[in-house]
């Protein structure tokens, strides 16, 4: 649950090997994919890819064809920060490797779900405006209708 994730990591002080990723830091890591991977599910989405790296984390959520990037920075590597500043970003993307996508949305982890939900609600619009667009350019214009009237009388006659 989201809560217990906040209530175990929010604030907390992690160990900092300098060069290289704490196994403290690498526990929080794992725990993150793990709640990313249960919030997206909660949403009929699917976590499809999560790259952990020096102090940062990032990935790619898709639900119905659609994707949501997102990445997770503290401005202090050793000290978790999930409610206090908005230390994630979230966006719109074309796909799973689409790095430079829509907007950034700054939010903390409580607004993960939140965020997704809303990003995911606005491509489905998107995507169903470029359908109703592309619908629309298939049908017959006045002109088309009139020529095909007179190309069908000159047959008849």
């Amino acid at each position: 649950m989201a809560k217990d994730f906040i209530k175990t990591w929010d604030g907390r002080r992690l160990e900092d090997w300098g060069s290289s990723v704490s196994r403290e830091y690498k526990s929080f890591q794992q725990a993150m994919r793990r709640e990313v991977k249960r919030l997206a599910e909660n949403e009929g989405a699917t976590l499809v890819s999560y790259n952990s790296g020096h102090y940062y984390q990032s990935g790619f959520v898709e639900k119905d064809g659609l994707y949501v990037y997102f990445c997770y920075e503290a401005l202090d590597r050793c000290h978790v920060q999930l409610t206090d500043g908005f230390v994630f970003y979230m966006r719109t993307a074309s796909g799973p490797k689409d790095y430079h996508g829509g907007s950034n949305n700054n939010v903390t982890f409580s607004q993960f779900s939140e965020t997704m939900r809303r990003l995911f609600r606005q491509q489905e619009r998107e995507r169903m405006r470029a359908e109703e667009v592309a619908a629309a350019s298939q049908q017959p214009t006045f002109a088309d209708q009139l020529r095909q009237a007179l190309v069908t009388k000159l047959k008849a006659a």
